[in-house]
């Protein structure tokens, strides 16, 4: 049987994964060396070490990418703001809305990343 953590660690891969697909798509129509540009280049480079740590997790494996503490610092910029940047999106909706609830998976998932990002400065 699957624990709560593990699924939830599948579910926030997914999600992960399937930001970054959609934060690759829209990059090319940033110039480069725009405002725009640069936080998307952030973004996905702050969902891909997420990612890699959610994996470690899932692997539960010792030997993994490690991470320098500013790469790891830089990260969590870019997640805290998706998460600001959803919970704002997502106060502007009746709590049993579908609009309101679109948000929950994405939030879930950032605070997951957020957590694993944190613990990884600990180390």
């Amino acid at each position: 049987m699957m624990s709560n953590l593990t699924s939830d660690y599948i579910q926030s891969k997914k999600e992960v994964e399937n930001t970054i697909v959609k934060c690759e798509r829209i990059l090319p129509k940033f110039k480069i060396g725009t405002s725009q540009h640069t936080l998307l280049i952030n973004r996905i480079n702050a969902l891909n070490i997420s990612k890699h740590l959610i994996e470690k997790e899932l692997s539960q494996s010792i030997i993994s990418l490690q991470f320098s503490k500013k790469e790891l610092e830089d990260a969590l910029k870019p997640i805290e703001s998706i998460i600001h940047k959803c919970k704002k999106a997502q106060s502007k909706y009746e709590l049993s809305s579908n609009q309101y609830k679109r948000y929950s998976p994405l939030i879930d998932s950032m605070e997951v990343c957020k957590t694993l990002i944190e613990r990884e400065l600990m180390i």
